[in-house]
């Protein structure tokens, strides 16, 4: 029996583009795309983003990411994870951020209509700025998200994390998104979002504290 016969693949892709000309020349394209497979009591998961924002001809948003994360499962409700992540925004102040994650899950709901976790743990941040320069801290982070179907088409989810430098104390980040899928079939489903990233201390000088985006895109399940 192969592995692939014994694994569970799933694989989660989302379109955002957005496109006006004449008297205003704007071009935004966001791709996302999440795979996961699960084995056993492991879960590992693949995820990346890229986004595109041009005024103009003139780019005025670009970030990226991409991260990988194998969770381990021990009992009905808990569950520990490591997990590798980088990501870049020369528009926060950073060419490269990289991230390495460890902590413990705890799975308050995991029903068919109603899934909830919560994750807490330790993050290693180095990043590259701007300014070439370069930053190394140590992070606490909590995480939690509750994921509801509404009805047979309807679903709503939301999500929210803190980040806590252990020795800088102005130094905290909060990242949190609601979001509504609505299913068009089997495979396609329409997802409207929102998405805020608030920094306390930006990455360089004069960089804004708060980043906000909101999507509407096509999602693909298989």
């Amino acid at each position: 029996m192969s592995l692939s016969s014994l694994a569970d693949w799933k694989n989660t892709s989302e379109l955002n583009i957005l496109k006006s000309g004449g008297n205003t020349d704007v071009s935004v394209y966001n791709v996302k795309s999440e795979t996961s497979v699960g084995l056993d009591k492991h879960s590992v998961s693949l995820d990346a983003h890229y986004t595109l924002g041009e005024a103009d001809s003139t780019v005025d948003a670009r970030n990226w990411s991409a991260r990988l994360k194998d969770e381990y499962t021990y009992a009905e409700h808990w569950a520990v994870f490591f997990a590798q992540k980088i990501a870049g925004d020369r528009f926060k102040g950073f060419e490269k951020r990289y991230f390495t994650d460890i902590g413990s899950v705890y799975k308050l709901f995991n029903l068919d209509d109603k899934k909830s976790n919560i994750e807490a743990g330790y993050r290693y941040v180095v990043e590259e700025k701007t300014d070439h320069s370069y930053s190394h801290n140590n992070q606490l982070r909590l995480y939690g998200d509750y994921d509801q179907k509404l009805n047979q088409n309807v679903s709503f989810k939301f999500f929210s994390e803190y980040l806590k430098d252990i020795e800088i104390g102005d130094a905290w980040e909060l990242n949190f998104g609601p979001s509504v899928s609505s299913t068009l079939s089997s495979i396609f489903s329409l997802k409207v979002g929102f998405k805020g990233e608030y920094r306390n201390l930006p990455a360089v000088t004069g960089a804004r504290k708060f980043d906000y985006t909101y999507t509407t895109g096509l999602i693909a399940s298989f």
